[in-house]
């Protein structure tokens, strides 16, 4: 029972949905059947409120079929029977899945009443549709969010007015353009920012899916066609940030930061967050390809994103988010704002990975301003359970042992880190190469006679041929 889709959907409800939830059960017009009543009613009583886990001996089908069915139903008198108790869980079930689509649809007002104007329009009533259609198409007119979902909903009110308007045989010339141009913004854009979510994904640049709207679209973006229309645009200059080489895209990024300076607030949250990805991306791109310009680019993406509360994930600051905004900052030597960001938006992080994620990069800051003592002391007292804080952490370790000239300290830590990454073996792949020619690399410095160039030469040539090291840059200043 424990693992049943009923109690695995069960667990997500709050408070509040279940309460909604007892009203809704309790209502002859959705549930008749009390046993469905008293199973919910026990579950609620065993269930803690966003519980992750529950042993099966304190949720088990044998122990519920007491309460469900009491003595009284006359049900017991045989004992347990799997039977009922399936049907009961079954029926709950199904309950609880309709409440939840019925809650989910409510929240959308521009839907229900499309709905609404749908059943008036079937019915024949047409003096009331007018009326639910005026007042419906203003509230969408004043969105906030003028997207994708926006010239759906759009289209199909006006796919509704155009079948009232087909049955009186009014004239309909104006309403089919209208209905013809929120079909076109919402096909353009729905086409593109699909495309744009396959060529996000990793391994797929350049390679934008088999759509058969795409050539249309973007042929008729070219043209001029939707110019005027944000919600086109921006996912047309993603599109092609994402599929051009990086220079030959960089009109397009222009482009599309501009409109996310311009027009976010008229994306819904999970739009614009991806197009503040797709543009960030494209900035970490060209710094990949040694383009340093393009370190303040992203920083400032990152701070429109803060500011505007777009680039956070279900509500918090995603961990490695934090890390990059930080080695931004700090690659601008932008010291203050670094350590304010690390401050406030500290309690942004998800709770169970904020204090690791808060010490690791501020020991990050404090080891990039090379105030190794205040590094040391935080890198010294915490162990990460993230397995590469663990690693950037040793390699911290290593390059302030080095360069602070503790060689017994740095010779123990090479050590350490070489079992713990022969241990790691099956788990790390490829990282597990880097860091271990690293400490290797670092080890034939150490045996490197001062003065002896000839030596520090060969050294840098194997550095240079190696396929995967960590700290590259450092050990070829080091050679």
């Amino acid at each position: 029972m424990r693992d049943s889709l009923l109690v695995q959907t069960f667990r997500t409800l709050t408070k509040q949905e279940r309460r909604d939830l007892r009203k809704w059960l309790n209502s002859p017009f959705f549930n008749q059947r009390t046993d469905v009543t008293r199973l919910f009613e026990y579950l609620c009583a065993l269930v803690p409120v966003g519980a992750a886990d529950l042993p099966e001996a304190v949720l088990n089908k044998k122990s519920a079929f007491i309460q469900v069915f009491p003595n009284e139903d006359g049900r017991r008198s045989g004992g347990y029977k799997d039977a009922d108790m399936r049907h009961a869980m079954s029926f709950l079930y199904q309950g609880v899945k309709a409440y939840l689509a019925y809650a989910h649809w409510r929240q959308d007002e521009v839907d229900a009443g499309r709905h609404l104007c749908k059943s008036l329009r079937e019915r024949g009533l047409e003096l009331v549709f007018e009326k639910e259609f005026e007042a419906l198409a203003a509230q969408l007119s004043s969105a906030p969010h003028q997207s994708v979902d926006y010239f759906f909903q759009q289209y199909h009110l006006r796919l509704e007015r155009w079948e009232v308007y087909r049955r009186s045989n009014r004239g309909v010339s104006d309403l089919m353009e209208q209905i013809g141009s929120a079909r076109d913004v919402y096909i353009a854009s729905e086409t593109l920012r699909y495309a744009c979510a396959v060529l996000a994904q990793p391994g797929r640049q350049g390679q934008a899916g088999d759509s058969i709207y795409l050539p249309a679209t973007l042929t008729a973006v070219g043209a001029g066609a939707f110019s005027q229309t944000p919600a086109v645009m921006a996912y047309f200059h993603c599109y092609q940030i994402l599929g051009e080489q990086d220079a030959a895209a960089e009109p397009h990024f222009e482009a599309l930061r501009d409109l996310l300076a311009q027009h976010w607030a008229l994306f819904p949250p999970n739009e614009i967050r991806d197009l503040y990805v797709g543009a960030i991306n494209y900035c970490i791109r060209r710094l990949n390809s040694g383009d340093r310009i393009f370190i303040r680019a992203a920083l400032d993406l990152y701070r429109q994103g803060l500011e505007r509360r777009v680039i956070f994930e279900d509500g918090f600051l995603n961990k490695y988010t934090y890390n990059n905004i930080l080695l931004l900052a700090l690659a601008l030597e932008e010291w203050d704002w670094a350590l304010h960001f690390l401050e406030h938006y500290r309690t942004e992080l998800p709770p169970r990975e904020r204090d690791s994620a808060w010490r690791y990069n501020l020991a990050t800051y404090y080891f990039r301003k090379k105030d190794y003592t205040q590094a040391q002391e935080i890198l010294r007292k915490v162990e990460f359970r993230d397995v590469f804080y663990h690693l950037d952490a040793r390699r911290m370790l290593v390059r302030i042992y080095f360069d602070t000239g503790e060689l017994a300290a740095l010779e123990s830590l090479l050590d350490s880190f070489t079992i713990y990454l022969q241990r790691k073996r099956a788990s790390l792949g490829y990282h597990r190469e880097l860091n271990l020619n690293f400490v290797r690399f670092v080890k034939r410095l150490l045996r490197v006679a001062p003065g002896d160039a000839d030596a520090r030469g060969r050294l840098r040539t194997k550095v240079l041929a190696a396929q995967y090291v960590a700290e590259r840059d450092w050990l070829l200043g080091k050679c």
